[in-house]
């Protein structure tokens, strides 16, 4: 009985003695609210992945495409099994290292005859993590991967905002061609008549080289827009992972709906931004390593033993007398290494203070980014308000322009200018369009977007529930 309490003791002991500082999260100020909170404050939640709120299948399918074939995603995929077998891997030496080795010596000494000696056995070593250096590691290393699940999270996150706004400019683009192709060919169309008109005498020959000017112009906005509608398709043909090619389209620039704006507090940002969980976890792992560098100047206890046969003849090997043991415990202690063993944990300490301040850093670059994205999507829907009442007058105008030219009252040079304003009217008018869904989509990315609809694992799910994490504490 009194060695089982003796093993029980310095079980307990072992579990309980770990040297080096607990991770904490650190105290920040957090802003209590958003600077412009009002653009938040219209949607709650959404109900469904916010890209499936433009309402067009299309676009759903490309995110499933990209999600599935992106390199990008499949190499932080294949980074993160890395970091899971090195945790893996980190953790083992918490148990017993077992071996079945097996010998076979031959030896001589002078003139005396060949010694033969085989050897067969089990062979036991233990390092007891009496001041928990290994599993300061192993916590060191848990964060690592944590951290790696948090970058596949921002990977994902990334690709799907930047394949969403990709094919918003892409709908762009195809409204702005359509625009010009029909102004191009009314172009044409006024040069045709004005050369008829000067040959009839009725216009004077500036005014046909002004319809002519004005006929190139739009066919050279016509080529840079074509140019500018194929790379987008390249761009979108390389985040699905695919070789260049043409991109499906659903609805159009005008169909496209625009998702909610979710509401939330900066304090959200906390557990949902994965750029700023895998600070955390890299702050978590640094401080850790303090840990791991703090026992290092401690003693090494380690147990060592062997169960097994030695015979010269082979035959007689698992015999009775050919048994042999051993068992060896051991105490290392570090006395002298030239400094380096201290110069280690300085360095681990620098690198928890760098952490430390990457993690401030993280923060406060996200409280940024998501403020730009509030007043991004506050200004860009009041802009598109004023660039559809501007495209309303800029009509009436032209059509005026068009009716006292009909009536002889002024020159062809004014009803070109009143299209020309038309033209850049309307092209200002689908850029307004396009500019406030993107800063939706800004917004969401800046929220840390939509978890629950990205690919995740087991271990990723989880992370939200680490403790120090938003969830955890909070209570959810």
């Amino acid at each position: 009985m009194p060695g089982r309490l003796n093993v029980l003791w310095l079980l307990c002991l072992l579990g309980a003695c770990a040297v080096g500082p607990d991770y904490r999260r650190p105290e920040l100020a957090v802003p209590a609210a958003y600077r412009f909170a009002a653009a938040a404050a219209e949607n709650g939640p959404a109900a469904s992945p916010w890209w499936t709120q433009f309402a067009d299948p299309v676009l759903d399918a490309l995110v499933r495409a990209a999600l599935a074939g992106n390199a990008d995603l499949r190499m932080a995929t294949a980074r993160l099994e890395e970091y899971r077998a090195i945790h893996v891997a980190t953790g083992g030496p918490l148990y017993p290292q077992v071996s079945l080795p097996a010998t076979l010596t031959r030896s001589r000494q002078g003139e005396s005859p060949v010694q033969t000696l085989y050897q067969a056995g089990l062979a036991l070593s233990w390092e007891l993590d009496f001041w928990g250096r290994i599993r300061r590691q192993s916590e060191a290393a848990r964060a690592d991967y944590l951290g790696q699940a948090a970058a596949r999270q921002a990977v994902a996150l990334s690709l799907v905002g930047a394949l969403a706004t990709s094919y918003v400019q892409l709908r762009e683009l195809d409204a702005r061609l359509d625009i010009a192709r029909r102004t191009q060919a009314d172009r044409q169309e006024e040069l045709r008549l004005a050369g008829a008109r000067f040959a009839n005498g009725q216009i004077s020959e500036m005014e046909v080289k002004q319809a002519a000017a004005e006929n190139e112009s739009t066919l050279f906005n016509v080529q840079v827009l074509e140019q500018m509608l194929a790379r987008k398709e390249h761009e979108i043909s390389l985040l699905l992972g695919r070789d260049p090619g043409p991109v499906p389209r659903g609805r159009s620039i005008h169909e496209l709906q625009r998702p909610a704006v979710p509401a939330g507090l900066p304090s959200d940002l906390l557990g949902r931004r994965p750029d700023i969980l895998l600070a955390e976890q890299s702050l978590v792992a640094a401080n850790a390593r303090v840990g791991a560098a703090k026992a290092s100047l401690f003693p090494t206890i380690s147990l060592t033993g062997a169960y097994g046969s030695a015979s010269p003849e082979l035959s007689d090997l698992f015999t009775g007398p050919a048994r042999t043991w051993n068992f060896v415990p051991g105490v290392s202690l570090p006395i002298f290494s030239g400094g380096s063993l201290l110069a280690r944990l300085g360095a681990s300490e620098a690198q928890r203070e760098q952490a430390l301040a990457a993690y401030d850093k993280a923060i406060r670059a996200a409280f940024r980014e998501t403020e730009d994205a509030l007043v991004g999507v506050a200004k860009t829907g009041e802009q598109q308000a004023t660039q559809a009442r501007l495209l309303a007058e800029v009509a009436r105008y032209a059509r005026l322009a068009r009716l006292r030219y009909e009536a002889g009252i002024t020159s062809s040079l004014e009803v070109l200018d009143s299209q020309r304003n038309l033209f850049n009217a309307e092209q200002g008018h689908v850029q307004a369009q396009s500019a406030a869904l993107v800063a939706a989509i800004d917004l969401y990315k800046a929220l840390g977007g939509d978890w629950s609809a990205l690919p995740a694992t087991a271990e990723e799910a989880a992370l939200r529930h680490e403790p120090g994490s938003m969830e955890t504490e909070n209570g959810n």
